[in-house]
């Protein structure tokens, strides 16, 4: 064994090597096998008994099912089998929506009809509250103006298009930028159904409508028709014919819709004054002519930009690291053009945290002293700080301070204390500077009253020159809201 180097184990004796005790325990196997089957059977045929006994007493066998059951309640069970499968129908088109449109936000939305510059565009986008969160469409029957409605943010134009009652086309007499005029055929749009198959009926619609006479009256009868009317919230019309105004209050008003005009010529429309009232309080604004300490010798300084230019970029990137770097609030005052504020809204928090102003100002048109003719010169302006108070708004600031430029006159001034609660800004002394080099020595005007020095930092080259009046003056300067409180104090 040792040789081959296997190793012999023991086996281990089986039951089969065992026949004394095989034949008894292979009979007792047998015997239980049978007794469970025989237990098994009985009870299923005494269920079966149960259960016919009971289904024939609850007259749920099938043969009660199928003809024994009265035919009102097969019907009513029928009916009510269809509603739960329609109601599993719809609650699965809703969560396919609810999938769909998960991230779904409502839009604001206006709607430009007709017209041929942009100025409807401009009026809403400078004057309505929260313009910036609305999507523009504008339909324009002449494509030749379409470049001058690609600068608009968030603005689709489907042109050429006119809006109207029927899809369809229409010939039009159009006329370009060149001011030729040509009759042209034009796609018509059914503005109605466009509504209704673009928008959805929780989007706030602002809808101007600007077209012939008997345009106008059938699309006002198409919108009433196909209940689009109800999907929109505001409703302008550019006519000045009484007939369709009225027109439109006869169909809209049985649905509690109201009509409003919309003025391009003169930049304004019906809720203009309601939907954009003054934020500042009727009391204690005024025209500033005089603001300093003459006995302490200090005196504010306002930086000011007459336009948005490079030079302004890097001057306010200088502003603003001065007063990180000085961890406080730099004591000048910063008024800055509507031009800027539009496109910058972003900035406008950051830049006043860092100091007070804030609008600029100017006339380029003079007053005629004709009422109708004075107000069309100062529409423009009145825009122009709207526009600016709702960009504040939009922020979280408040419109309270304006310089006006010296070609500002009196009249458009008193307008806007009156009408809008500013505190205007009027008696400057101008701070001049060598435009080709900015690291001239200033011509610091003698101060004989209490003026306000003032500085155009839209110029070439005024950042240098502010570092230079903040290094040198800046213990000497009066910050606008002490210079305020002193005005306000002398009455």
């Amino acid at each position: 064994m040792e040789n081959s180097g296997k190793v012999s184990l023991r086996r281990q004796s089986s039951f089969s090597r065992q026949p004394v005790l095989a034949v008894p325990m292979v009979g007792f196997a047998r015997c239980k096998k049978i007794v469970c089957i025989g237990v098994f059977f009985a009870a299923g045929v005494l269920c079966g008994h149960i259960f016919t006994l009971l289904a024939n007493r609850s007259g749920m066998s099938s043969a009660h099912t199928e003809h024994e059951q009265p035919a009102a309640k097969r019907a009513a069970l029928i009916a009510e089998a269809e509603k739960r499968g329609a109601e599993e129908a719809l609650l699965s088109r809703k969560k396919d929506m609810s999938l769909q449109f998960r991230d779904y936000q409502p839009r604001h939305i206006f709607i430009n009809c007709g017209g041929t510059f942009p100025k409807s565009v401009d009026l809403f986008i400078d004057t309505y509250p929260s313009s910036h969160k609305f999507v523009i469409f504008s339909f324009i029957p002449d494509a030749t103006y379409a470049p001058l409605y690609s600068m608009h943010p968030s603005h689709t134009l489907v042109s050429p298009a006119a809006c109207d009652s029927a899809n369809g086309s229409t010939r039009m007499e159009l006329k370009s930028v060149t001011g030729e005029s040509r009759q042209r055929s034009v796609p018509t749009v059914d503005i109605g159904q466009w509504i209704k198959d673009n928008t959805h009926t929780d989007e706030h619609i602002v809808l101007k409508i600007d077209a012939s006479v008997d345009v106008e009256k059938s699309i006002a009868k198409r919108l009433a028709e196909t209940s689009a009317i109800e999907w929109v919230n505001k409703f302008y019309t550019a006519t000045k014919d009484q007939g369709v105004v009225d027109f439109y209050h006869k169909e809209f008003q049985k649905r509690g819709e109201e009509v409003m005009t919309w003025d391009e010529v003169n930049g304004t429309y019906g809720d203009y004054k309601g939907i954009n009232p003054t934020r500042n309080p009727p009391s204690g604004n005024s025209i500033v002519k005089e603001c300093g300490n003459a006995k302490l010798k200090q005196y504010p300084l306002f930086l000011y930009a007459a336009e948005t230019t490079p030079a302004l970029n890097r001057t306010l990137t200088l502003l603003k690291t001065l007063s990180e770097s000085r961890s406080r609030r730099l004591p000048v005052a910063l008024f800055l053009p509507t031009s800027f504020i539009k496109t910058y809204r972003l900035l406008l928090e950051s830049l006043f945290s860092n100091m007070d102003g804030g609008l600029y100002i100017n006339q380029t048109v003079p007053l005629t002293g004709k009422e109708e003719e004075d107000d069309v010169i100062f529409s423009p302006i009145r825009n122009q700080v709207v526009a600016a108070e709702n960009r504040f708004s939009s922020v979280g600031l408040i419109l309270q301070n304006v310089l006006a430029g010296k070609a500002v006159q009196s009249p458009v001034v008193e307008k806007l204390v009156r009408e809008r609660h500013y505190n205007v800004f009027v008696k400057v002394l101008e701070i001049q500077q060598n435009q080709n080099d900015g690291a001239s020595p200033l011509k610091i005007p003698t101060i004989t009253d209490y003026e306000a020095p003032v500085l155009d930092i839209s110029r070439p080259g005024t950042e240098a020159s502010v570092l230079f009046l903040l290094n040198r003056y800046e213990k000497d300067i009066l910050p606008l809201t002490e210079c305020l409180k002193y005005v306000h104090s002398a009455g």
